[in-house]
């Protein structure tokens, strides 16, 4: 772990028969009023952390 870098803490889930793109998690972290870099998608697994600052 780097020294300068925050815990980052949220929850994941596994999505299937939904493709998910830009759009789609820009869409999901405006409805949560997060940033969109706090909305990740990779392998089939949907990641959101909650340490956005609004």
């Amino acid at each position: 772990m780097h020294v300068n870098k925050k815990l980052r803490r949220g929850f994941s889930m596994e999505v299937e028969g939904v493709l998910l793109n830009r759009p789609d998690l820009h869409n999901i972290a405006a409805e949560l009023g997060i940033n969109t870099g706090d909305v990740l998608t990779k392998n089939k697994i949907l990641t959101i952390y909650n340490t956005s600052q609004t």
